[in-house]
This record gives structure tokens, C-alpha cells and sequence, in this order.
């Protein structure tokens, strides 16, 4: 492999941010920053909805439970009625 005669020609701190290995890890950077602030405004974790007869007609008494796993542990779950 030679070296080519413009890559002495450049100044030193161009050849240090153009070096694969910071590009590389400026890339990697800027998605995980990406990633993360996409997350962000995206958490707001509301469920909607309504429980209805065949009729469509609101169900008296009829319960919803939500249950979420997180890291293998199961939490409580969360018992919601009459629309609340």
C-alpha cells in the first residue's frame, strides 16, 4: 500500500477528522443521539379504546387489565372499570 503525496498535503487536523476510525464513531454517535431523541418524543405510552357489545353499546362492569413485563420480572397489573 503507498501513501499518496495529498495525503501529506492536507493539514494534520484534516487528516485526523477525515480518518475512518472518527467517521465510524461520529456515525455511530449520531445514530445512537438520533435513536434516543426519536424515543423520546415517542414514550408517551397512551392506550385508548372501548369495551362494547355486539350492538356497540358500552359494556357495564367490564374490566381491561394491562400487564407489562419488563427485565422478566411481570408487574401488577392495572384493573380498570366503567371507563375510567
Amino acid at each position: 500500500m503507498t501513501i499518496a503525496e495529498k495525503d501529506f498535503t492536507r493539514p494534520k487536523w484534516q487528516r485526523l477528522l477525515l480518518n475512518r476510525f472518527v467517521v465510524v464513531l461520529g456515525m455511530l454517535i449520531l445514530l445512537t443521539v438520533s435513536w434516543n431523541l426519536w424515543v423520546v418524543t415517542h414514550d408517551h405510552g397512551i392506550v385508548a379504546g372501548r369495551v362494547i357489545d355486539a350492538s356497540g353499546a358500552p359494556v357495564e362492569g367490564a374490566e381491561v387489565k394491562l400487564c407489562a413485563s419488563e427485565d422478566f420480572t411481570l408487574q401488577q397489573p392495572l384493573l380498570l372499570t366503567d371507563g375510567k
